[in-house]
């Protein structure tokens, strides 16, 4: 096909009832996320329906179930934080290494935290937020492996310093150290630095 052509063909467009979907679809996306955000630990379908204006036989004709649109709504919020995926420069000295790192990880579970503690409830039962918190958690320990290569390539125990480091920075660990522990973010982050400079020296 002449790339004419290519060029000057037209996307195909979404007929009216696709758009509505769309838009629904969105609108009760949006509705469970401010209700998670708002404390509310488990939003039912009517509260979702009030909430986004979409009636509950529309939401169930849009998501399979409750745990369908729980786990779009994690897909999207980490989507939205796709900021935070960076890798940090791997060749700064070790302690500004860590410094970024944490720092790179403490602002993306304040802003994922409300979400993702209904996810990991809701993790057992429902394969859908398994498979999104899975890929999130192998990016983020493959980052690890990456980050800290200089210092675990040449050890018989690499795989178990790496797994310490992954627990230490896990989202887990962090929740704990701010809701069970109730450390501020600046506590929270000079704890665990110190704790994975001291595992990775």
């Amino acid at each position: 096909m002449p790339y004419s052509s290519l060029k000057t063909a037209d996307p195909p467009k979404k007929d009216g009832r696709r758009l509505r979907a769309d838009k629904n679809r969105k609108l009760v996306a949006q509705a469970l996320l401010q209700l998670l955000e708002e404390g509310e630990r488990q939003p039912t379908a009517q509260m979702i329906s009030r909430r986004s204006g979409v009636s509950t036989s529309t939401l169930f004709r849009l998501y399979e179930d409750l745990e369908a649109l729980h786990a779009t709504v994690l897909h999207n919020r980490i989507e939205q934080l796709r900021e935070f995926f960076v890798d940090v420069p791997a060749h700064l000295p070790l302690q500004a290494r860590v410094r970024q790192f944490v720092d790179l990880r403490s602002r993306f579970y304040e802003r994922v935290t409300t979400v993702r503690r209904q996810a990991v409830s809701r993790r057992p039962y429902s394969p859908f937020i398994d498979q999104a918190l899975s890929m999130n958690e192998q990016w983020f320990y493959a980052q690890i492996q990456r980050l800290f290569a200089a210092e675990t390539n040449e050890l018989e125990q690499a795989a178990d310093m790496l797994l310490g480091v992954d627990s230490l920075t896990s989202w887990e660990s962090w929740d704990r150290l701010r809701t069970v522990r109730k450390l501020s973010v600046k506590r929270a982050k000079a704890t665990v630095e110190a704790t994975v400079l001291k595992l990775l020296q």
